[in-house]
């Protein structure tokens, strides 16, 4: 949130489990039209094998904080505190300086490497098991960014270019205007303009014969058409894949090439999720909508729990 706190709900019933502040000061600033902690914590948590990995503080000058927290009680498994107090190149061209990274985005783990998205820049990337910094080419890519970011087993995927996980250069141009992408077990799936397609993830690149030698995706074993002209987001759940965009979302067959349905819904559909045969849509709004087959079942009983109950940080 962006009163720099990470929270932990209780899936049955919604009551906090825990709560963690990303800084131990409590110090607030104006941001977006109202009081937010000095440190918000926006660098989405990824979690895995039981522990959440998450960061908070966006401006180098004040700290930025990348951290492992265990799931199950909120201890802090490692934090790193130095991710912004680095001497390196700036992006413009021969300017050094003691900066950082500004986390901005999902993060998003791969392997040993855990990759946190700075807002337009390129993710920089940390150990896994203790938060050592490994890389950040701000400077080398500073035309390429954004926080949209995904990974397969050798490379990493970040506004329209592949990197190489181990070091994080050797880019290769994608050749295609990607809005959102997933990344299944065989297939690279990628949305743009009005299409998804994918890709044989052991059977990607195409080497240009030029000077510069570049690498381009090959064409992809299939394209579908959609009727989001401009993708905001994308999952992929078994053989089906979900496309979400302003005002609508469409749902597309992965076997039969055909769209399943196509809803309208308010806003912009940034937030998708599947589970037991439902699908979940998150608007600009602050509208969740649920698809599913059948008749929509009876509401259960609710109770509002409220956030600020005393719980240690």
């Amino acid at each position: 949130s962006d009163d720099g706190f990470l929270y932990c709900l209780a899936t049955g019933d919604g009551k906090l489990l825990w709560k963690k502040r990303g800084h131990d000061d409590g110090g607030m600033v104006l941001g977006n039209g109202r009081l937010i902690s000095r440190w918000p914590a926006r660098g989405g948590p990824v979690i895995a094998d039981g522990v959440v990995y998450w960061a908070a503080g966006i401006w180098p000058s004040e700290g930025v904080f990348i951290q492992a927290t265990d799931t199950s009680t909120g201890a802090t498994l490692w934090r790193n505190a130095t991710a912004a107090d680095i001497v390196m190149p700036q992006p413009h061209s021969g300017a050094i300086a003691r900066s950082g990274i500004s986390a901005q985005g999902d993060l998003v783990l791969a392997g040993d490497r855990l990759l946190v998205p700075t807002g337009r820049g390129v993710p920089a990337a940390f150990h896994r098991q203790d938060g050592k910094f490994l890389f950040f080419h701000l400077q080398t890519f500073g035309k390429v960014g954004g926080s949209p970011t995904a990974a397969s087993d050798s490379q990493f995927f970040n506004g329209g270019y592949a990197f190489d996980l181990a070091t994080g250069k050797s880019p290769s141009f994608t050749g295609h205007d990607v809005m959102a992408m997933a990344v299944t077990p065989d297939s690279i799936v990628i949305a743009t303009t009005n299409q998804v397609a994918g890709f044989d993830k052991s059977n990607l690149w195409l080497e240009r014969k030029s000077k510069s030698a570049q690498r381009v995706l090959k064409e992809p074993q299939w394209r579908i058409p959609t009727s989001i002209a401009t993708p905001s987001s994308m999952i992929v759940a078994r053989d089906r894949i979900v496309v979400g965009g302003p005002g609508s979302i469409a749902v597309i067959d992965i076997p039969s090439r055909n769209a399943v349905f196509e809803r309208t819904i308010e806003g912009e559909a940034l937030g998708l999720a599947s589970a037991n045969g439902r699908l979940f849509v998150c608007s600009t709004t602050g509208a969740i909508y649920c698809f599913g087959a059948g008749p929509a079942p009876a509401p259960r009983p609710t109770a509002t729990i409220p956030i600020s109950n005393p719980v240690p940080a």
